[in-house]
């Protein structure tokens, strides 16, 4: 019987630019990439991905629709407006909720 490995995903963010959420450094950029459909060439698009602390929190806006994203158990609804709600969790929280994908970005 062959034991299957955990792949562990985390927050990750690229000087504060992009966050995703990944397994490691190198993911975090396949991520990215398979969002944005182009190469991640980290100088251009903020650096390289590290690691955020599992324990600190993130706010992230979501927009009201049909197929709402998965929001983490225990998240706290910050502010809630028209069209759009604005929950903090910690980055463990996003990465159980989420899985593997792109978080966020301060670009839009």
């Amino acid at each position: 019987m062959t034991e299957e490995k955990v792949k562990v995903l985390h927050v990750f963010s690229n000087d504060t630019t992009d966050w995703v959420v990944a397994q490691n450094p190198e993911d975090a950029a396949r991520v990215w990439e398979e969002t944005v459909g182009e190469p991640y060439i980290g100088n251009d698009y903020g650096g390289d991905f590290i690691q955020l602390p599992d324990e600190d929190e993130f706010t992230l806006y979501e927009e009201e629709t049909i197929d709402q994203p998965a929001i983490p158990e225990g998240a706290v609804l910050i502010e809630r407006g028209q069209y759009s709600f604005k929950y903090r969790a910690t980055h463990r929280a996003w990465a159980d909720a989420r899985g593997r994908c792109f978080l966020g970005s301060s670009e839009y």
